[in-house]
């Protein structure tokens, strides 16, 4: 994991997932952000894992690979049982959010 702070705000890029770890980071308010490691990593229970994550902690991301942020989305929908573009609003927000931009 990677951890970048901005404004006072802390985001941990994830690629290698315990939820022993994940766990006290959300609820110490932290976002986290996902990337490829959810379409390859097979050895780590990504349902278990995304489903501990609030959706408006949530980040997805593309900075480790040459995957398309669109096999991302269409992952984490699919987990957390969203549609694409209900989650697509969901991290919109939450970029506002993080990086204070207004709609």
């Amino acid at each position: 994991a990677l951890l970048l702070s901005y404004a006072g705000i802390a985001l941990v890029f994830v690629h290698d997932a315990e939820l022993s770890i994940l766990k006290p980071l959300v609820q110490g308010g932290f976002y986290i952000s996902i990337g490829a490691a959810v379409l390859n990593n097979l050895k780590i229970n990504w349902n278990e894992i995304l489903n501990h994550i609030p959706n408006d902690s949530l980040f997805l991301e593309t900075d480790d690979s040459d995957v398309t942020i669109d096999l991302i989305y269409e992952r984490i929908a699919k987990v957390k049982k969203l549609s694409i573009q209900m989650l697509q609003n969901q991290i919109s927000e939450n970029v506002s959010q993080v990086f204070n931009i207004k709609s």
